[in-house]
């Protein structure tokens, strides 16, 4: 389990994520355990988005509600890996990118080859082009490479969803790969909770496709949306939907 803390909460000079360990004794249920393992610092990101009273600031075009990004939360779902030679968990949250409650994702990659982990990698995914984006999830194939889908929302774009990835051969911190549509709204949500959670998993049949789902408006009723896709050679992104 992992939570992640911006500066103020609990330490007033950085961001952390916070990982917990459950230890479950199926014999004796009673003496399973709940364990503080550490925590580890981040670059400063923002958990103010939407501002202290209130859980909802995600643009929509005229006629919807502001949305609300969940930005409490580590999103679904914490992935971990086992290569062997190091084991690895990805995983993203929310994030005030500029202080005007425009959401970005920020996404990590934490690893650890024997005792404690370390941040490996790290960004935040937010181009510079006023739209929002929140509501990921994010996971990692078996050759290292990731993707992360989620929802993408403006004043003049209504409810949407996009995906970017990276190879594990890419410069860290970034996901040079995409942006790509997935699927484009057609319109406004009627209701401030949006979206949770999205999904993004690994086809155990190849350990290379990538298999998302996700929640848009086509009309003011909002639906799911299906999204598969894969590297080539585990290379260039493809993608299809159902």
């Amino acid at each position: 389990m992992m939570k992640s803390t911006t500066a103020g909460s609990n330490n007033p000079s950085q961001d952390y994520l916070e990982i917990w360990q459950f230890a479950v004794d199926w014999t004796t249920p009673a003496n399973s355990t709940f364990t503080k393992l550490q925590d580890v610092a981040t670059a400063e990101f923002s958990s103010d988005l939407c501002g202290l009273t209130s859980y909802s600031c995600i643009a929509q075009p005229s006629g919807g509600i502001p949305l609300d990004p969940l930005r409490e939360v580590i999103m679904w779902r914490l992935q971990y890996r086992n290569f062997g030679t190091h084991q690895s968990l990805v995983g993203n949250h929310a994030t005030d990118v500029d202080g005007t409650d425009r959401a970005g994702v920020r996404w990590f990659e934490l690893r650890r080859t024997s005792g404690a982990w370390s941040l490996y990698q790290q960004g935040t995914y937010a181009p510079s082009d006023g739209l929002s984006r929140w509501m990921g999830a994010i996971a990692m194939d078996g050759d290292g490479n990731m993707a992360l889908g989620y929802n993408v929302s403006s004043t003049s774009l209504h409810p949407s969803l996009r995906y970017a990835g990276r190879l594990s051969s890419d410069a860290l911190g970034t996901l040079p790969h995409g942006e790509y549509n997935i699927v484009a709204g057609a319109g406004v949500n009627t209701a401030e909770r949006y979206g949770d959670y999205s999904a993004m998993s690994v086809d155990p049949a190849d350990d290379c496709t990538f298999w998302f789902t996700g929640q848009y408006n086509p009309t003011s009723q909002w639906s799911t949306r299906i999204a598969t896709f894969k590297f080539d050679s585990c290379g260039v992104p493809i993608w299809a939907t159902r």
